[in-house]
């Protein structure tokens, strides 16, 4: 009996972060466009990355899943602050495979970058072999798209308490991290309210530490503790900010959870 499609798929390669290799970019260019407008172009040094679950990828029959999804990234100098640790649900900054590629950024939005390709076009080729995203990559991306359908915006009242000036001292105070294995997560009391000026949004700020950076790396604590105390500094001094010092802290990853903020 012959090997199913998925089956197939599955010995060549694909699956979860398999990027699209040179030799199947031109068979599914086509698809790589919006409604109206000419394909997408992708440079030599971009990814476009299979984003679909791997037991979507090989499934055995294509009726099962007609299509799979992937996602054009872009190369950037350097994580950016307010896209790296999935603090933005549009755009997402990251660090594909720190084994093969330890300094390489990259960049893609939730939405303009992502694509959908007939699943049987990629049959009988392989993907990009020297190129692929670690298993802490994919996760990242997984995780950053149910961020993105599971976390409400914050309102248009608190984003107003923050004028340049402020922004440009909280992007400063993350400047003091020199690794990306420290993320920001602010919860917010009152997330869903428009509140006036005179009503404060109460917050409580943690900076995460990958846990095993914490375990093994005591530098990256303390810049962690010294970004954060510099960050918290800034923030209570917004009007109309209370942050909840009592509650806020730097944590070690497996300390933390969605349920505390």
């Amino acid at each position: 009996m012959p090997p199913s499609l998925g089956e197939q798929l599955d010995a060549q390669g694909w699956q979860a972060g398999a990027v699209v290799s040179a030799e199947v970019l031109p068979l599914i260019t086509a698809h790589l466009s919006r409604y109206g407008q000419p394909p997408v172009e992708v440079q030599e040094d971009h990814w476009l990355v299979v984003i679909s679950q791997t037991c979507d990828v090989v499934q055995p029959r294509l009726e099962n899943e007609p299509l799979l999804e992937v996602l054009h990234c872009r190369p950037e100098p350097q994580l950016r602050s307010e896209f790296q640790g999935r603090k933005s649900t549009r755009r997402l900054d990251f660090r594909p495979n720190k084994a093969t590629h330890p300094n390489l950024v990259l960049s893609a939005h939730a939405i303009a970058d992502r694509h959908v390709v007939p699943r049987d076009l990629f049959v009988g080729h392989a993907p990009d072999g020297p190129r692929r995203l670690s298993a802490t990559a994919v996760a990242n991306l997984q995780q950053w798209y149910a961020l993105r359908y599971a976390r409400p915006a914050w309102p248009d009242a608190f984003n107003s308490r923050f004028d340049k000036k402020t922004k440009k001292k909280l992007a400063d105070a993350l400047k003091i991290l020199t690794v990306d294995d420290v993320e920001v997560r602010v919860a917010i009391g009152e997330r869903e309210q428009e509140l006036p000026i005179e009503e404060p949004y109460h917050l409580a700020l943690f900076f995460i530490i990958d846990q095993q950076v914490w375990d093994t790396e005591p530098d990256v604590r303390e810049q962690a503790q010294k970004s954060f105390a510099e960050f918290s500094s800034v923030l209570a001094g917004c009007e109309g900010i209370v942050l909840n010092e009592e509650l806020s802290n730097v944590l070690p990853g497996d300390d933390f959870s969605w349920q505390l903020t």
